[in-house]
């Protein structure tokens, strides 16, 4: 299975179920696909990292195949943005990177039987971009926080730059019934003014035990 990397996280995307999660708004729909934006808190502390994440869920009465491949040659785009009191915050993401080898194959698509419901897209933030132009962490107030899943007509066809996509396995006919939508959810959380600490570790390994 591939390992993709989406934004700040470096996530599993093929086969993963969904999670517990605690904030939520309604989902959007397009294709039979909806698509739900999640936060794992209703608070947090100032400087903890705000973890956010998108899930799609199929609606409809047929097997899905989802494009999810997060090579940024194929197209596809997992955004955040985040809007509180003074402004719109951008997270400080580390960009994608291109795989050794470009082609789609089964693990680019995520294959969702009816009623089922997956995560494509996580956002663990610690900085963000402010309204001023400065980055640091989300200071104390309310946000609502929009991600945004884009799956391009052309995407899996063609290259950003018009370059034809090798398919192997069955990829191909998994895209040739892939929906093509932009999704997009929102879900509301807050940062409290108490400090965060992170949770102190043990050492790993150990000495010689005495006698």
């Amino acid at each position: 299975m591939r390992v993709s990397l989406l934004l700040i996280s470096i996530v599993v995307l093929a086969g993963c179920g969904a999670k517990p999660y605690v904030g939520t708004a309604p989902a959007g729909k397009h294709q039979d696909i909806s698509f739900r934006a999640v936060s794992t808190k209703l608070e947090y502390q100032s400087g903890e990292p705000i973890r956010l994440a998108g899930y799609v869920k199929n609606e409809g009465k047929r097997l899905q195949a989802v494009l999810i491949d997060a090579d940024p040659r194929i197209g596809i785009a997992f955004t955040c943005e985040i809007k509180g009191p003074n402004g719109t915050y951008l997270p400080e993401a580390r960009p994608n990177e291109p795989r050794a080898e470009l082609a789609l194959d089964n693990s680019s698509f995520m294959i969702l039987d009816p009623e089922k419901e997956s995560r494509v897209s996580v956002f663990e933030i610690r900085t963000v971009k402010g309204p001023d132009g400065k980055s640091g962490p989300l200071p104390q107030g309310e946000y609502q926080a929009t991600i945004r899943y884009e799956v391009p007509p052309t995407a899996g066809e063609k290259t950003t730059d018009g370059q034809p996509i090798p398919h192997l396995g069955q990829s191909r006919r998994y895209l040739s019934k892939s929906p093509r939508a932009i999704w997009e959810g929102t879900v509301t959380f807050k940062v409290s003014a108490e400090p965060f600490t992170p949770p102190s570790r043990a050492p790993r390994g150990g000495g010689p035990s005495g006698g």
